[in-house]
């Protein structure tokens, strides 16, 4: 959530500078690059954490929800990264899309 609330503000300033019209593609490239990184960092750290963690829980009296909670952040995680493969792909589209609406024919 965090990283999502960095990057609406992000956009929302950009908005506030009145700069959306021109700059909006290149402020929305950059902004979901870093979500990605962002989010590819997670992951690692996640993945990379969880066997450890998991071992140690695995004797904790109440295991199971600890492991539940593990498995939900994992799960959030790949869903953002795939969520934001989507959006990339959108732009991406667009912003070819727009380069040929600009080109004369």
């Amino acid at each position: 959530m965090a990283i999502y609330a960095a990057v609406t503000n992000q956009i929302i300033a950009q908005i506030e500078q009145n700069v959306f019209d021109e700059d909006f593609i290149d402020v929305t490239s950059r902004v979901f690059s870093e979500m990605r990184l962002m989010t590819e960092g997670a992951i690692i750290v996640y993945e990379e954490d969880t066997q450890p963690l998991c071992r140690l829980v695995h004797d904790a009296a109440d295991n199971n929800t600890i492991l539940n909670a593990l498995n939900d952040i994992g799960t959030a995680l790949y869903a953002l990264r795939t969520n934001i493969r989507q959006l990339q792909e959108a732009h991406h589209k667009e912003v070819l899309r727009q380069m040929a609406a600009r080109k004369p024919l």
